[in-house]
């Protein structure tokens, strides 16, 4: 058997079940806020001016990206006996800060 079709047949299973676009769209997220949040911290001193908020409150949103990020992989990752508390809590997450940015 050749390498291309044992990685195939790897993607096939790996997609196979029923719920696994959405985990990986919520592991992808959380990789890609996490990596955001990262870079704003980061680069927070130098945002201060052309962003308008203070740096405090830049400091503190990157730290909540990031924590959003890790929860959002881990929640990805869980157990799939409790695919219905993870929407749950993913979507309850993202209504809060919906809330707390507006």
């Amino acid at each position: 058997m050749s390498i291309a079709s044992e990685n195939a047949s790897v993607l096939r299973t790996r997609f196979a079940q029923p719920d696994s676009l959405l985990r990986f769209g919520i592991g992808l997220d959380g990789i890609a806020t996490g990596s955001v949040a990262v870079v704003l911290l980061i680069a927070a001193k130098w945002l201060v001016e052309p962003l308008g908020p203070s740096l405090g409150f830049q400091v503190a949103h990157a730290a909540a990206l990031i924590g959003y990020g890790v929860l959002a992989f881990v929640l990805s990752r869980a157990d799939r006996s409790r695919l219905g508390t993870i929407g749950a809590v993913y979507i309850a997450g993202n209504l809060l800060a919906t809330v707390l940015y507006v």
